[in-house]
Order: structure tokens, then C-alpha cells, then sequence
């Protein structure tokens, strides 16, 4: 009798314990990974210590050290690790008040921690450090689905970002979980990046979705680096702001005071550039280095099955030709829906996001999504449409819930009866990458 008590208990606990060990392991042989990177300014430093020696003393080159192109190109040059970077556009507390990326961040941990507790387990984690991941004795574990804000040196140049910031990142993937599925997300520059990052992997990415991205550059930006003088079709308050705001942008991210405003504002600001932020040669649209595939690289639609560009309308930019178009009037009916189609062309002629314009922002991609009026560059990342969508696709497997994704745009403060609208906005790009071309 007490034998088969003991075989009973025996059994009992071996149950119980391989239960237990279940959910440790549960989906980690094939993880999925979605790599999310931000625009221009986009990671910031997050130093170790305030004392100014610090940073003589560090072996990283952060950005205020004021390295130039000379030194960022030299072999001598560390990647900084993700610890000392910070995502967002501004430090500490200005972030939650200026960062285009706070919604973002927010909605995708809301949604984590409400999975997570009703499933109960871990099945979806959000890493602002990857490389956490690489301490073998670390206590860190990978879930079901893996959110990664990847953080990089924008003063690089393109491939240098690619080698530095994003290699090692898919070396150890596939070192370690070389099943895993990888997603990229990209704003803005990070959209550019993600696309080079595809290209440079062929068939390793599963998706690519490319939010307000300038695919074939931007006219101001190639202006700038050419040393010449943007005229914004007369607009004095635009010329200014131009003026004004890359000034104060050197003085807050550099410290340095190499831009002046007024009638050596060109000549300057292609200085700056030059020394400081060769990746903005990439945003010429007369360089042939933003043409499809980059060269010698595959086309997109050969290296990625789900590619999508988002873009938005509303706010008036210049065309690649350098033609400004003003904002897109109210009477022209744009709504969120999906642009462009076989049946009605993009908007192109009247006006773009305030950065990017419709044909530079669709760029290669053969999929292509408008969120409709209003969203400028940087706000486009408070979108519920976006941000509903990206959390259906990657969360869900594209199978949200109705009252779930009434819940969110509900959390966004979508006006009640604009919320029908949002979400068949939301359902259309479900269905477009469900039967894409």
C-alpha cells in the first residue's frame, strides 16, 4: 500500500512539475521578433554617469561627444550598446511631452500586459535592451512574440547602421533561434533602414511595414546637403522655421553653434551636415543610392513577402521635382482609406505629410496604405489606425476581436462616431495583407 502511495505521489509531482515547466518553454523553439526602430533624432544617449570626465574617458562615441564624419568612419569607431541609448526625441521628462513614439510605446505595452494576464503566461515581452538576451546567465527569457525597440546611431552612414546596429542583432537571432520569425517596423528614417535591412536579408524578414519613410528621399533635405537655399514657394514662417529649428536642433544634440540663420544658412547648414550627419546624403532624391533594391541589392518585392508603405496627406510638402505643393483642401474629401488603388491614384499633384510627399513616402513598395488627412510626419505615430493595426497584425495574427478593437480606438479617444470608420480602415489593411499582390 505504501508502495503504491509512493508511486502515486511519485507520478503526482512528475506531473505537476512538467506542468509547471511548460509555459518556461512553451513556443520558444520559433519565436517571433518585431523589431521596431524609430526616425531622425529618434535614440538618444542614456549616459552611465554625470560627470563630464566620463565621457573623455568613454570608449563610445555619443553624440555629445561632437565626433564628426571623419571619426564616425574610422575603424577606431564602437557601436554604443543599447544601454547608454534612450528611444524617444528628448530627455527625461521632455519625451512624454514632444516624443512622437510615447502612443506607440504605450498602446504596445497596454496590449502586452492585457494578453499576458489572460493567457497567464508570458507570451508576449517588449525589450528596450536586446542585448540583454546575451547574458547566458541573465534571467531574461524570451516569450511567444518579442517586441524590440531598436535603438542605432543616426550620425552614421547607412550601411554603417546596418553593420553596427542591426547585424549583430540578426546574427544572434539566428545563432540562437534560427526558426524565428522577423518583423521590422520603421518611422521615418527607420522605415529607410528597415528597407536597406530587407534588402541586405533576402527572404530572413516575413514583413516590412514602412510608416511615413521617404523612399526616394526628401527635396528640402537634398537641397540642404548641396549647400542650397529651400524657398518653401515664398512661405517666409516655413523658410524660418527651417532656419530656426536645425539650428536649435545642433545647439540641443551637439552643443555646437555651426548653423547660422539667415543668408549663411545654406552654406552652414551643408557643413553641419557633412560633418555631423552623413546619413542625410541618403535623402538626396537626385542620388541613385534610394533607387529600388539600392543598387546591387534585391527589389523589395523579392526580399520580403509582406512589404507595406503608410502614408498620410493633409499637410503640404515639396515634390521630388521641387514643386511645393500647399495643404490639401477640406472639400477634397480624403478620408482614411486606403490610397492608392487601380481605381483612384494618389493625390500626388496637392500634397504630402509636411516631410514626405505620397510618391517618395509609396516609394517601391506595391502595397500601400493612406490613413487620409491631418496626421503630419511626426504625429502619424499617434494614428489609432496605425497603431490598432500594427497591434492586430503582430499581437493577433491579424485576428483582433471586434469589441477588442473597439476597445482600443476607444483607449485613443477616436470620437464615438469615428471609430465604425477607423476600424474598417483597420479591417481593409488586414484584408490587403491577407491578399496581397
Amino acid at each position: 500500500m505504501k508502495r503504491k502511495h509512493f508511486l502515486l505521489i511519485s507520478g503526482l509531482l512528475i506531473f505537476l512539475l512538467s506542468s509547471i515547466a511548460i509555459p518556461q518553454t512553451w513556443g520558444q523553439t520559433e519565436p517571433t521578433f518585431v523589431i521596431v526602430t524609430y526616425g531622425f533624432w529618434g535614440s538618444l544617449d542614456r549616459l552611465p554617469s554625470k560627470d563630464p570626465s566620463w565621457l573623455e574617458r568613454s570608449p563610445y562615441p555619443h553624440i555629445r561627444k561632437r565626433q564628426d564624419a571623419s571619426f564616425l568612419t574610422s575603424p577606431s569607431y564602437l557601436p554604443i550598446p543599447q544601454s547608454m541609448l534612450a528611444t524617444g526625441e528628448g530627455p527625461s521628462v521632455s519625451k512624454y511631452f514632444f516624443c512622437s513614439y510615447y502612443q506607440l510605446e504605450h498602446e504596445m505595452a497596454y496590449w502586452a500586459r492585457r494578453i499576458n494576464k489572460r493567457e497567464h503566461r508570458k507570451r508576449i515581452k517588449i525589450f528596450d535592451n536586446w542585448q540583454v538576451l546575451q547574458d547566458q546567465h541573465g534571467k531574461q527569457s524570451l516569450a511567444d512574440i518579442n517586441v524590440i525597440y531598436l535603438k542605432y546611431d543616426w550620425r552614421l552612414d547607412l550601411p554603417q547602421v546596418e553593420r553596427d546596429y542591426v547585424d549583430p542583432l540578426v546574427q544572434f537571432i539566428d545563432q540562437r533561434w534560427p526558426g524565428a520569425e522577423l518583423h521590422w517596423v520603421g518611422h521615418s528614417l527607420g522605415g529607410i533602414v528597415g528597407r536597406y535591412v530587407v534588402s541586405r536579408h533576402p527572404g530572413r524578414f516575413t514583413s516590412l511595414i514602412s510608416i511615413g519613410g521617404p523612399q526616394y528621399g526628401i527635396y528640402e533635405i537634398g537641397m540642404q546637403c548641396r549647400g542650397e537655399r529651400v524657398t518653401y514657394n515664398g512661405k517666409w514662417d516655413l523658410e524660418n522655421a527651417q532656419e530656426f529649428g536645425l539650428s536649435v536642433a545642433e545647439k540641443f544634440f551637439f552643443g555646437t553653434h555651426t548653423v547660422k540663420t539667415g543668408a549663411l544658412f545654406p552654406a552652414t547648414a551643408a557643413t553641419f551636415i557633412n560633418h555631423y550627419l552623413p546619413m542625410m546624403n541618403w535623402m538626396d532624391p537626385k542620388s541613385a543610392n534610394l533607387s529600388d533594391g539600392f543598387g546591387s541589392l534585391p527589389k523589395l518585392h523579392e526580399a520580403v513577402p509582406h512589404a507595406i508603405s503608410i502614408y498620410a496627406l493633409g499637410f503640404g510638402s515639396y515634390d521630388l521635382q521641387g514643386n511645393y505643393h500647399p495643404l490639401l483642401p477640406d472639400s477634397y474629401g480624403v478620408g482614411p482609406g486606403l490610397l492608392p488603388s487601380k481605381n483612384s491614384p494618389p493625390a500626388y499633384a496637392l500634397t504630402g505629410d509636411g516631410r514626405v510627399d505620397p510618391v517618395s513616402a509609396i516609394g517601391p513598395f506595391r502595397n500601400t496604405l493612406c490613413i487620409g488627412k491631418n496626421y503630419s510626419h511626426g504625429s502619424m505615430m499617434w494614428s489609432p489606425m496605425i497603431l490598432t493595426f500594427l497591434i492586430d497584425r503582430y499581437y493577433f495574427q491579424g485576428k483582433m476581436k471586434p469589441q477588442d478593437l473597439w476597445r482600443s480606438m476607444k483607449r485613443m479617444k477616436v470620437p464615438f462616431i469615428e471609430r465604425k470608420n477607423r476600424i474598417q480602415w483597420v479591417l481593409k489593411a488586414r484584408e490587403m495583407w491577407d491578399n496581397r499582390s
